[in-house]
């Protein structure tokens, strides 16, 4: 029978991406969310009140920066591969379905873009690809890039979707900027010029437009500022711009940057919620 909308309630469980740059804060706010974990143990902040861990997938091999951080998590390399990552979504997703409960209350996808690239990995794994599997993957030709969407569509609409219904699931994502061509004078080179448009990075030069359709919230990380005169880096978070959306009124409201330099993103973002 049709549901009524008075029974979204706000903590609902959402699927998120949070995109920006190299070093924009994005990993470390998303593994943030390891403190709604009770007893999570990193000190000056208030305890959780869930349970369950924070589960990551490590896609970037930046184990280093896990340091100390209130996650779990599994590591994944080319060796592993695009299948790799999408088995083991395909396990939590049949756990998840079958108890109709989450083993975790926050899974992190760190990162698609890094997808992107095992999964090309993956598709030339052999120079007579077309039409073989690996796993449940077909491959296609080198030159296509359909075996990439193929694992995306696997993983996010299979997999990621059905999970977002026990769990919150972040997916960080790479942006690179857009630039056109613009001619000078006469017998001058002609120059790039960025347009003032972001996209998503998927794989060496590839750029995906759509990639946030079924996604619930887009958060736009802001590329780190060096401030000289105060000795030190500030970091930054947009909720609406042209990548970013939310559905929460509060932040839908304010297009302009929050200053999220020296905090733990996760409480503050529940602070701005009210």
């Amino acid at each position: 029978m049709p549901l009524s909308t008075k029974d979204i309630k706000p903590e609902a469980t959402n699927l998120f991406l949070f995109v920006g740059p190299a070093d924009s804060g994005k990993s470390y706010a998303a593994t943030s969310f390891g403190l709604k974990t009770k007893g999570h143990g990193i000190p000056k902040q208030p305890d959780g009140d869930d349970p369950r861990p924070c589960y990551l997938l490590e896609l970037d091999n930046r184990i280093a920066a896990l340091r100390n951080r209130p996650v779990e998590y599994d590591t994944f390399t080319n060796e592993e591969g695009a299948i790799g990552v999408l088995k083991r979504l395909m396990a939590v997703r049949e756990h998840c379905v079958k108890y109709k409960a989450a083993p975790f209350h926050t899974l992190i996808l760190d990162s698609a873009t890094s997808l992107g690239d095992m999964a090309v990995a993956d598709s030339m794994d052999t120079k007579d690809s077309a039409g073989r599997k690996i796993g449940e993957l077909k491959l296609l030709t080198v030159e296509d890039y359909g075996y990439e969407a193929e694992t995306w569509r696997q993983v996010l609409w299979e997999n990621l979707i059905d999970i977002k219904r026990y769990a919150n699931v972040i997916v960080t994502a790479h942006e690179t900027k857009q630039y056109r061509e613009v001619k000078g004078p006469p017998g001058s080179p002609t120059k790039s010029v960025w347009d003032g448009e972001y996209k998503l990075l998927m794989h060496g030069t590839k750029i995906a437009d759509k990639l946030p359709t079924k996604f619930d919230e887009v958060y736009h990380f802001m590329a780190k500022e060096v401030v000289v005169a105060q000795k030190n880096i500030r970091r930054s978070v947009v909720f609406q711009d042209n990548l970013a959306r939310t559905s929460f009124e509060k932040l839908a409201k304010d297009t302009s940057r929050y200053d999220i330099s020296g905090k733990e993103f996760y409480p503050y973002w529940r602070e701005l919620l009210g």
